[in-house]
């Protein structure tokens, strides 16, 4: 691994698995590689506190760091 890329900590159902990101990267692509290292689809990252993370800016943009523990969710529809 270089030393710009980190693991972020995403969970999903219970499980914790680790996906490599760097700080360049779009998180649409991390969020690519968490939906096939558990073997799901249609989910969205959200952060621990609830917000959706975006995912159209970078890794960076975004906040995240090897701190960072990531949710694995379906998408919530809002009305309005």
């Amino acid at each position: 691994m270089s030393e710009h890329k980190f693991l972020v900590k995403v969970l999903y159902n219970g499980v914790q698995k680790e996906i490599e990101a760097n700080p360049n990267q779009a998180v649409q692509a991390v969020l690519e590689h968490a939906i096939q290292a558990f073997g799901t689809h249609q989910l969205v990252f959200y952060f621990e506190d609830g917000r959706e993370v975006p995912l159209t800016v970078s890794v960076e943009v975004a906040g995240i760091t090897a701190q960072t523990i990531l949710l694995l969710r379906p998408h919530i529809v809002r009305g309005g």
